[in-house]
């Protein structure tokens, strides 16, 4: 048994087109994973020209200091200082067009947890919201957001929250714990750190 956004690789193709056909699977790997509709990217920090995985979705793209609104319909929130994945890429957005989520954001690690970030005052005001620091945190370097009106108090609420001096990814996580959107955890591995 699986759960409604899993992703698992079949390695007998008569099997995986047999579940595709009867509706209980799409397929990740195949075909162009077209950006949906309304996509676009604002882009955190400076780039001297859209790297070539935005061009080649062919979706708007902006650069900005922080985001205060949610100017696509779907909106990705991307560091330049960091490269995503792209089959990951697809993937998040055929979940998102065929499953229900508000966003969609990488964890950060399986290493370590939220109880191992920020600063003693920081781990105090977190826990103090979302009551046990003992959970995974998540790397706000690439997140894929609907706007709506969960979504839009969400982002308000991230950037309140790091305007105290907040580490961006405690920051994140009371702000998720306020407004409680439906969530879908990606894998470490849609998202790396570039080199220097």
């Amino acid at each position: 048994m699986h759960e409604p956004g899993e992703m698992m690789h079949i390695k007998n193709k008569a099997n995986a087109k047999a579940l595709i056909q009867d509706g209980f699977a799409i397929d990740v790997a195949g075909g162009q994973g077209a950006a949906p509709d309304g996509c676009g990217v604002e882009i955190r920090g400076k780039v001297n020209k859209p790297p070539g995985w935005i061009e080649a979705l062919d979706i708007g793209s902006q650069v900005v200091k922080d985001v205060r609104e949610l100017p696509y319909g779907v909106t990705i929130l991307w560091d330049p200082r960091y490269s995503p994945n792209c089959l990951q890429l697809i993937a998040t957005f055929k979940a998102m067009r065929s499953f229900g989520w508000d966003l969609a954001v990488p964890i950060k690690s399986y290493a370590k947890l939220a109880k191992d970030m920020g600063t003693e005052k920081d781990r105090a005001l977190t826990e103090s919201v979302i009551h046990d620091l003992r959970v995974p945190y998540y790397n706000t370097h690439l997140l894929f957001i609907r706007r709506n009106e969960v979504t839009k108090k969400l982002v308000q609420t991230w950037y309140n929250e790091m305007a105290e001096g907040s580490d961006e990814c405690l920051a994140f996580m009371r702000a998720l714990y306020k407004t409680r959107p439906l969530i879908l955890p990606l894998p470490v591995a849609a998202v790396k750190k570039r080199p220097a």
